[in-house]
């Protein structure tokens, strides 16, 4: 009986280490900007939570956004590549596109199109 309880304890353990290092995955931390013509794009990210911002310098129109935060997660892919899903509304399917990070020039790349970098 009590080999028992020590396996069930030890594998209730191992399941508890299993789920935190499986939560934890790859998280973003910071404020990152993308400039497309005269459009700015920003996005903080905090813990499981990204906050997007836009600003729009065309000449006599000038606007901002406020921020829309949603959540998101990075995936890894089967083909070994990445993807961030953005979740704008509990319920509704995520939206997924391909995501990159250069950890050493501190940029990200979303859409394989969309350079941010670091502020």
């Amino acid at each position: 009986m009590k080999k028992s309880i020590r396996i069930l304890a030890l594998a209730l353990a191992l399941l508890t280490v299993v789920t935190v290092l499986a939560s934890c995955g790859n998280k973003l931390s910071g404020e990152y900007e993308c400039k497309v013509g005269l459009v700015t794009v920003s996005i903080k990210f905090s813990g499981s939570k990204a906050t997007f911002t836009g600003a729009s310098q065309i000449p006599g129109l000038t606007a901002v956004t406020d921020g829309k935060e949603v959540t998101y997660k990075i995936v890894d892919k089967d083909d070994g590549s990445q993807a961030i899903e953005f979740t704008v509304e509990e319920g509704k399917d995520p939206v997924s596109m391909p995501f990159s990070q250069d950890k050493d020039k501190k940029t990200i790349t979303l859409a394989k199109l969309f350079v941010f970098n670091k502020k």
